[in-house]
């Protein structure tokens, strides 16, 4: 793409997928990677339209805290923990952000704090009849602690800690962008046709973003 070798790669969902994934592939790649996400996710916020597609400049991890749900757990332990932020690579989310915008224009492009979540239903807030879950209260804490939080999935924080985490310091850079399929607030789901066009322009742009950055 663009005269550069990329790699399009489907991992699946979650941490463990994205763990695989990363851990794999820098198995086998000699040399710096840069790597993009590009998945779905839900809105946070009322005012971000579905069919978006919002740029993560920053993500924190919910994670379910097992131990709480124990009978011998501390009376004070929380049921979840929200960590700090973990950040992208600067350049490589910049050059992420002007590409989207140029491609789909600057009204279908969100920034702002992604949250990752270790579960796609107790840790998301989703309320399950069949599970001791005490996650009523845990989007509005979430969002009390981001409150720029705008959108929520399972992959983008273990991309960007990582891509940090990554031996030896700066030889793995990563960015990541999410299609907005619903919006929680509101309820309102993408249709079909939004989504294609998100996906395959969306898709193109951060190739674009790619292929043009010097590692």
């Amino acid at each position: 793409f663009g005269g550069e070798r990329l790699s399009v790669v489907s991992i699946g969902m979650g941490l463990a997928m994205m763990d695989f994934f990363l851990r794999e592939a820098r198995a086998v790649v000699a040399g710096p990677m840069a790597v993009v996400r590009l998945g779905t996710c839900g809105c946070l916020q009322e005012s971000v339209k579905v069919g978006n597609v919002s740029v993560a400049d920053g993500s924190a991890l919910v994670q379910r805290n097992y131990s709480h749900f124990d009978s011998s757990s501390p009376a004070h332990a929380q049921p979840y923990t929200i960590s700090e932020l973990c950040l992208p690579d600067s350049e490589l989310n910049s050059s992420v952000v002007s590409a989207l915008q140029k491609a789909m224009g600057s009204d279908k492009v969100n920034e702002g704090t992604n949250i990752t979540a270790d579960s796609f239903y107790s840790s998301q807030g989703r309320f399950d009849p069949s599970f001791n879950d005490e996650n009523d209260r845990l989007i509005s804490e979430v969002l009390k602690k981001y409150p720029k939080a705008i959108t929520m999935e399972m992959e983008t924080f273990q991309l960007f800690h990582l891509a940090r985490s990554c031996l030896p310091k700066g030889s793995m850079r990563a960015a990541a962008a999410v299609v907005n399929v619903a919006n929680r607030p509101t309820g309102e789901v993408v249709g079909e046709e939004a989504l294609r066009f998100a996906e395959s322009e969306g898709g193109k742009a951060l190739m674009k973003a790619l292929a043009e950055l010097r590692l």
